[in-house]
């Protein structure tokens, strides 16, 4: 038996998987479509749910919706004391920093100040990591520099409760901008959280040191290649009805694992009865 510890990891490009594959059974985090590759490499393909250790990011997903639905979420300009509610017709971005966010990349997503018509609201929260790197120092300064003044989401409990943060703040958004290597892009779309992943966020050397297929990201988000095609991938998504809305909800369905907090799934129990099932 085969049991992947992160979706796609399960070896289906490496020669001694594809050797021993058609006398193996293979436990899968999502969803195995028909024609997905580990079918024609395995003798059979379990779906086991997701890592327990992903629960608590889901449920803290949950609670910035809650929050966002109670209306209780407020802002405030970086650097200020005061604070005032989130309007109803403002866009919450979420834009999840990974290590080495470039400041380029941050301009111009904060440059957009409205689509539709409707206000933007750009949360931007650093990776935690990048504080111990002495070498991004100048990086992490020029980032602060552009979002001096700059609206965010005010509330302690949710943007900044520590390593809870990232889920909270994807739940209260409207759009979440991410890595297209970021885990929050298999567990997110199960609370129907809309996603775009840029794969110009992918350093090149990254690319090709990682066994990671990137653009099977595209499975569960709206994927785009570069920062200036977010705009229109916001706008798209944010369209009633619209054909990038209906697709990425499709998506999400097919390739996603929906999620109930009253009966969560147990990875290590999903993965024990599969072996009870093949020694009976």
């Amino acid at each position: 038996m085969v049991i992947e510890d992160f979706p796609t990891s399960n070896g289906t490009q490496d020669p001694t998987f594809r050797k021993i594959g058609p006398a193996s059974h293979l436990c899968t985090i999502l969803p195995s479509l028909p024609d997905a590759p580990e079918r024609r490499v395995y003798r059979k393909v379990h779906t086991v749910g997701y890592p327990d250790h992903w629960i608590p990011a889901i449920e803290n997903i949950g609670v910035g919706i809650k929050a966002r639905k109670s209306g209780v979420v407020r802002k405030r300009k970086r650097g200020s004391a005061e604070s005032c509610l989130v309007g109803s017709d403002e866009v919450v971005v979420f834009v999840s920093g990974f290590v080495g966010f470039k400041p380029e990349y941050l301009r111009q997503i904060l440059d957009i100040k409205e689509v539709l018509g409707r206000p933007v609201i750009a949360h931007y929260r650093a990776h935690p990591s990048e504080q111990n790197r002495s070498k991004l120092k100048q990086l992490i300064k020029e980032r602060d520099a552009l979002l001096e003044e700059q609206w965010e989401i005010a509330n302690e409990e949710i943007a900044m409760a520590g390593r809870d943060s990232d889920s909270r703040l994807i739940g209260v958004s409207d759009i979440v901008i991410a890595h297209p290597g970021s885990t929050c892009t298999f567990y997110a779309g199960s609370l129907g959280k809309k996603l775009i992943c840029v794969m110009e966020f992918i350093e090149q050397e990254g690319a090709q040191s990682s066994s990671y297929d990137y653009s099977l990201t595209g499975l569960r988000t709206h994927l785009v290649e570069c920062v200036s095609d977010v705009r229109g991938a916001m706008e798209a998504l944010l369209t009633a009805g619209s054909p990038e809305q209906l697709k990425l909800a499709e998506k999400q369905e097919l390739n996603t694992i929906p999620f109930d907090p009253q009966n969560p799934p147990s990875y290590g129990k999903n993965v024990l009865g599969v072996v009870r099932g093949l020694i009976d």
